[in-house]
C-alpha cells in the first residue's frame, strides 16, 4: 500500500494563506494533531491566520529587533542600530504579510546583520573579550528554534508560545549585548 499525499491546504478567499499562494505558489502544509495548517515557511511553525497579521506571535516578537536597534542608537553604535532595526522591520513585514518583497527584506537585512555581528565577534576576540553571554543567549535561541520549527518536536502551530518567537527575542538580546560589550551594562 502506498502513502497518500496530503491534499492542499484549505484556503479561504482573501485570507493571508490565499495571498501566500498567489505570491509564492502553494504554501507549506503542516499536519498537527490530526489537523492541517498553513505555515509561512518550514522554519517557523506558527500557523497563518486571518486578521491583522498572518503570524501575530512571530510578528510581535520580531519587533524586539526594532527595540534593540533603538537601544543601540542611543549608544552611538549607529550602523549596528540601523541594521538591527532593519532586521526587525523586515521580519515584522515578513511575518505580518508574507510575500516575495517581504522575504527579500527579511533575508537581506538578516544576512547584513549576520555579517556585521561576525565582524564584531572577530573584533572582540582579537581584543581578548569573548562575547560569551551573547553567544550563550543566541545559541539557546537557536536550539529552541530548531526544536520548534515546522514539524519539529516542540512545534505547536496554535500555541501562544512560538519557538521562532523565542528565537527572535534571544537573537535580538544577543545582538544588543554583542554590540554594547564595550560599555558597562545599565542599571535596571
Amino acid at each position: 500500500s502506498g502513502a497518500v499525499a496530503p491534499s492542499a491546504p484549505d484556503i479561504t478567499s482573501g485570507s493571508p494563506a490565499e495571498d501566500l499562494q498567489q505570491t509564492q505558489g502553494t504554501p507549506d502544509a503542516l499536519f498537527y494533531a490530526g489537523r492541517q495548517y498553513v505555515v509561512v515557511t518550514p522554519f517557523d511553525c506558527e500557523l497563518v491566520r486571518d486578521g491583522w497579521a498572518a503570524q501575530p506571535i512571530n510578528t510581535l516578537s520580531a519587533a524586539a529587533f526594532v527595540a534593540v536597534g533603538l537601544w543601540l542608537w542611543r549608544s552611538e553604535r549607529r550602523m549596528a542600530a540601523v541594521l538591527t532595526g532593519a532586521v526587525g522591520l523586515g521580519s515584522v513585514w515578513f511575518h505580518a504579510a508574507p510575500g516575495e518583497a517581504a522575504t527579500w527584506a527579511h533575508d537581506l537585512t538578516f544576512y547584513a546583520l549576520g555579517l556585521a555581528s561576525a565582524l564584531e565577534v572577530r573584533r572582540l576576540l582579537t581584543a581578548r573579550r569573548p562575547p560569551l553571554i551573547a553567544a550563550v543567549i543566541f545559541l539557546a535561541g537557536v536550539v529552541v528554534w530548531f526544536l520548534s520549527r515546522t514539524g519539529g518536536a516542540l512545534c505547536n502551530p496554535d500555541s501562544l508560545i512560538q519557538g521562532h518567537a523565542v528565537w527572535h527575542l534571544a537573537a535580538a538580546a544577543a545582538v544588543g549585548i554583542l554590540f554594547r560589550m564595550e560599555e558597562p551594562m545599565p542599571d535596571l
